[in-house]
């Protein structure tokens, strides 16, 4: 009887925790898998560097107007919704344009890589990325100094 209990829990104990591994592992997404879908941009705010090289974070949305003048050299100019496609696609839609682009993680997933017409490249921090939100920055150097943080709900 105690031969028969020892091998069951020999077998019962490493067949439980192979099982437990499957069903954790089939819940897993990967950060290209959650990216997949619409998402909607909700703020953009500006974090300020000083002459030292510290970041003031400054969680005050930027007005439309230097929305409008930070974007204006990059890809996502004014796009208010963000379709990620499994294909590595992306439908950049304006209320008056759709814009469509290729997209890419690189480095530890933690940065977006957009693409458009083989010519223009862009990139993006990725720095929060769950199944609800996504957080990307990005440096500019055109009014001021600083990163611009852009947050977005998926849809």
């Amino acid at each position: 009887m105690k031969l028969f209990i020892r091998i069951s829990i020999a077998v019962l104990i490493p067949l439980a925790l192979l099982l437990s591994a499957y069903a954790l592992r089939g819940n897993y997404l990967s950060p290209e898998q959650k990216l997949i879908g619409e998402w909607k941009e909700v703020s953009w705010t500006y974090e300020k560097a000083d002459n030292k090289g510290s970041v003031n974070f400054n969680d005050e949305p930027i007005s439309e107007a230097m929305k409008h003048m930070i974007s204006r050299s990059k890809i996502i100019h004014q796009a208010e919704t963000w379709f990620f496609t499994a294909d590595s696609g992306l439908v950049l839609n304006t209320q008056h344009k759709r814009l469509n682009v290729n997209w890419a993680l690189m480095g530890s997933s933690n940065i977006l890589r957009l693409k458009y017409n083989d010519e223009f490249e862009e990139h993006y921090n990725l720095v929060e990325l769950n199944e609800r939100q996504m957080v990307l920055h990005f440096e500019n150097d055109d009014l001021t100094r600083g990163i611009v943080k852009i947050i977005f709900e998926k849809i």
